[in-house]
């Protein structure tokens, strides 16, 4: 693998299920990640406009592991975190 050095932080050699539920292994700051959703989701800078209306019809898995309990669009996914809120999350 590739070392980190003084500024900087080794992440080749992780075990990937530390990311579990990103599932595309995100790594990046908070303030980025938000960033990046505010504009797909608030500023439709990221993909056009029919794209992000397929993306945000969202529907239980049918299949897999997760089977009936998450809420699945195109590329996005609703999960809830609590096991005290709604299922699913009312927004």
């Amino acid at each position: 693998g590739v070392s980190g050095n003084a500024s900087g932080t080794c992440v080749l050699k992780q075990d990937a299920s530390i990311l579990g539920w990103t599932c595309g292994n995100l790594i990046a700051p908070a303030s980025d990640a938000a960033r990046f959703y505010h504009d797909l989701l608030v500023g439709s800078r990221i993909v056009s406009s029919d794209t992000l209306e397929k993306m945000k019809d969202f529907r239980p898995l049918n299949v897999g592991w997760a089977k009936g309990f998450i809420q699945y669009g195109t590329g996005l996914m609703i999960q809830q975190t609590s096991w005290n809120a709604s299922y699913p999350p009312v927004v």
